[in-house]
């Protein structure tokens, strides 16, 4: 869990960094925080406690940790991806599971009301009636304004995706989405031993 000081800081961090992209421009970025208030800031990034982040601001704290890994990744192997533009990194890394907020006006992540789920780590209960991630983060990025590159728009789409698993795309993914793909699994991974360390000390 994470204090309500970590949330502010969080939420600031992950503002600044987004603003300090192109994809602002015309505060299209703002009127998303705007619209979006505490929903962002509280947000966790997967139900079940066996997965990655299932906490309040596990959305906002999973995106600055995959951000981390990818900037350790370029230093790690710059002849792979040191052509990307850092403002790509930072905004493929910190927009790729906005949907995981759910659409304009219904959450995907819904708190758990059920004792017996609970006690067995499903902490929120998963909102079945939207789109899945990728998509939904793709419209409410579009819904904003807010234009990206092609590689940008590639790398969130393959965000948990399985047509993008498919043979066809074996070794011929851009950089970014390979970037950004390595990244979000590394922080999974990490928030996974992170999540049971806890609460096996717990």
């Amino acid at each position: 869990m994470l204090s309500e000081e970590q949330l502010c800081q969080n939420y600031e961090k992950y503002r600044n960094l987004l603003y300090q992209t192109s994809h602002n421009a015309n505060n299209e970025l703002e009127s998303l925080f705007d619209h979006f208030g505490n929903r962002l800031v509280l947000c966790p990034a997967s139900s079940k406690q066996q997965l990655h982040s299932a906490f309040p601001g596990g959305l906002i704290d999973h995106s600055l940790r995959v951000l981390k890994n990818a900037l350790r990744m370029i230093k790690v192997a710059p002849d792979v991806f040191s052509d990307i533009p850092e403002e790509s990194v930072i905004f493929a890394s910190l927009a790729h599971d906005l949907g995981k907020l759910g659409d304009l006006d219904n959450e995907r992540y819904l708190m758990q009301d059920n004792d017996y789920y609970r006690k067995r780590g499903n902490v929120y209960e998963l909102n079945t009636s939207l789109a899945p991630v990728y998509e939904t983060s793709l419209f409410i990025l579009q819904n904003f304004g807010i234009k990206m590159s092609y590689q940008e728009w590639q790398t969130i789409s393959s965000i948990d995706n399985q047509s993008h698993v498919d043979s066809k795309y074996d070794l011929k993914e851009i950089p970014l989405v390979l970037l950004v793909n390595q990244a979000d699994r590394l922080s999974c991974y990490q928030e996974k031993i992170q999540q049971n360390n806890s609460l096996s000390l717990g």
